[in-house]
């Protein structure tokens, strides 16, 4: 049976998904292939990362999303 390395988050799924967007380099990835540099202040990897942890962590809308921020 393989050995399985588990990580232990103490903020649960969203400190989770913040982990996984960092090994993959999310941000960099995101902002080096488009052409839009904001939305809101934010880039466009920051926004995405944003809005899509807020809807991981239940139904959220587009005017909501500042909100909850």
């Amino acid at each position: 049976m393989p050995h399985i390395r588990l990580k232990s988050f103490q903020y649960g799924n969203k400190a989770a998904l913040i982990a996984v967007f960092d090994e993959l380099n999310f941000l960099e990835t995101v902002n080096k292939h488009t052409d839009k540099k904001k939305i809101e202040g934010l880039t466009i990897g920051e926004y995405l990362l944003l809005n899509i942890i807020g809807r991981c962590d239940g139904s959220i809308s587009e005017n909501a999303m500042q909100k909850w921020f």
